[in-house]
């Protein structure tokens, strides 16, 4: 297949670019730490510390999952691992050491890596020859070994190994609080900077060969084995390093932190952010972490009106599957126009969201968040060249949400018309915080509907990026014909 042009390095770009992002990173990091941070809360900055630590994890993750194509849900063992041997390490030698807060924190970071990182490699080597769900079950598994090794460690020589304490099931306490914020922040860069640059080296080939087909990647001499292992342990490495910043900023360590549920969480901001974007992962995880805390501030659900909503979107995607299996219900001719006014809907119902979000009692950090997420939809949807088949798949997606909403409202009333069900459930309320699984899988399904690929699919948020959004693609890419 011929090429207009032959594809050239721009070095003035290149480096122009990267002098650039290292002077946006520098000055924003810097405007935030001595202009913002001293006057935010302190449950504004553990949002901050806590949703900039999970998009560390889901970065590390995606290295796995969506680079290099296998299926992982044990991530939180490694952040447990990284976490409770510095929190150890500290608990009984940061007293008596010479050196500076700054200096110890460092050499804890790196010995959680280091510790995370062999652990990975442990379980690396003999699980990732499986693929798929057999891969998933044994790092599922792995996940809750650790967690269950932890508790078992309580210092009783019948119960634990050698007589190790851990604290049990309580954890340990008493760690020295030695990270700030800005420290968590450069770990994110971190661990983007390490992902982004190892892709864009030749070894970054052998990870996309390997998800793409394992079969055709060892057919040209990868070795598809160490090729996962690497990315299994530089995965688990970075969530050591995130584990160890999260004991010194938490002054504490406890198995009860690093449940299942938080690698089904990490799982799902992979999937929304975009199996194979880094900073989709990263976007993604500090979004949904926000959104978990978010959910507390709201009020009580009652109970019949979620389980009706349940069988209307239930019963509504399941009539979609059967009229559009393979894809949006989007089709040439007048129905798109009208999809248009469903969009043009949904822009305003997102910005009245916004400006009620601002009226409400939310933290600011949550206000800001929310803003953005606003700003950054609509920007999506308004500016790209192809707005016009963004603005068409919003208004499918407007108009599925108030066919839902419409379809639960009967359904509701005539649950509460059953008497055995009404007297169980009628005056029965559920707390959003207890029902964030459910928010997450509703926004799983509203991605999946409206882009199957993730929020930024396989596309990075980068200079290049938005030059492609408003209609510049990069002047060295070539044009296949």
């Amino acid at each position: 297949m011929p090429l207009l042009h032959t594809p050239k390095f721009s070095s003035t770009w290149f480096w122009a670019s990267r002098f650039a992002s290292v002077l946006a990173v520098a000055g924003l990091l810097a405007a935030f730490h001595f202009f913002a941070v001293p006057h935010l809360g302190i449950y504004d900055i553990r949002l901050i510390v806590v949703s900039m630590l999970f998009a560390s994890l889901a970065v590390g993750l995606n290295l796995i999952n969506g680079i290099t194509g296998q299926f992982s849900i044990g991530h939180a063992a490694f952040y447990l691992i990284g976490a409770i041997v510095t929190a150890k390490l500290s608990v009984e030698f940061y007293k008596g050491q010479p050196m500076l807060d700054s200096m110890w924190l460092g050499l804890m970071v790196v010995a959680g890596g280091v510790v995370a990182g062999i652990a990975g490699l442990l379980v690396g080597l003999p699980s990732l020859r499986l693929r798929g769900d057999y891969l998933a079950i044994v790092t599922l598994g792995f996940g809750e070994i650790i967690r269950v090794l932890v508790i078992n460690q309580d210092g009783n020589p019948k119960t634990s190994l050698g007589g190790l304490n851990l604290g049990g099931a309580y954890g340990l306490g008493s760690v020295p609080k030695l990270t700030q914020i800005v420290y968590i922040a450069l770990m994110l860069i971190f661990t983007i900077a390490v992902c982004r640059n190892l892709l864009k080296t030749s070894h970054g080939l052998k990870f996309l060969a390997v998800r793409e087909d394992e079969l055709a990647a060892e057919a040209t001499g990868v070795s598809t084995t160490r090729v996962k292992v690497t990315a299994f342990v530089i995965g688990a490495a970075l969530a050591g390093m995130a584990g160890a910043l999260f004991a010194h900023y938490n002054g504490s360590v406890s198995p009860d932190d690093f449940r299942m549920d938080t690698s089904f969480m990490i799982v799902a901001m992979v999937v929304i952010g975009g199996t194979g974007s880094i900073t989709g992962a990263a976007i993604a995880g500090i979004m949904l972490k926000l959104l978990e805390e978010a959910l507390r501030e709201l009020q009580p659900v009652p109970a019949l009106s979620l389980i009706a909503f349940i069988i209307a979107l239930i019963s509504f995607l399941t009539v979609r599957r059967l009229v559009a299996p393979r894809g949006p219900i989007i089709i040439k001719g007048p129905p798109v126009g009208f999809l248009y006014i469903f969009g043009i809907a949904g822009c305003l119902g997102v910005c009245y969201l916004g400006l009620q979000l601002w009226k409400s009692d939310f933290s600011i950090v949550l206000k800001i968040a929310g803003t953005l997420l606003v700003a950054g939809g609509l920007i999506g949807v308004l500016v790209p060249a192809a707005r016009l088949r963004a603005l068409a798949k919003l208004g499918e997606l407007a108009l599925s949400l108030a066919v839902i909403l419409l379809l639960s409202k009967p359904i509701a009333m005539g649950l509460g018309a059953i008497g055995p069900v009404q007297s169980v459930l009628g005056s029965t309320k559920y707390t959003p915080g207890d029902l964030r699984w459910a928010f997450f899988a509703i926004s799983l399904v509203i991605v999946m509907l409206v882009r199957p690929q993730g929020i930024l699919g396989h596309h990075e948020f980068s200079w290049d990026f938005f030059r492609g959004l408003f209609g510049r693609p990069h002047k060295d890419k070539a044009v296949a014909v």
